[in-house]
């Protein structure tokens, strides 16, 4: 849960009663995804 709380702070609304906003990230069974690239490819150069 803190993951999303973390996201939403990152926006300048304003700020919601965060027990309201986790109880309706857990009824609404929202989640957060995390993707790292490690590499791309393929590369071509010429």
């Amino acid at each position: 849960m803190d993951p999303l709380i973390d996201y939403y702070k990152r926006f300048p609304d304003e700020n919601p009663n965060w027990d309201d906003y986790r109880e309706r990230m857990r009824r609404e069974k929202r989640v957060l995804i995390r993707v790292a690239l490690e590499r791309a490819g393929p590369d071509r150069q010429g």
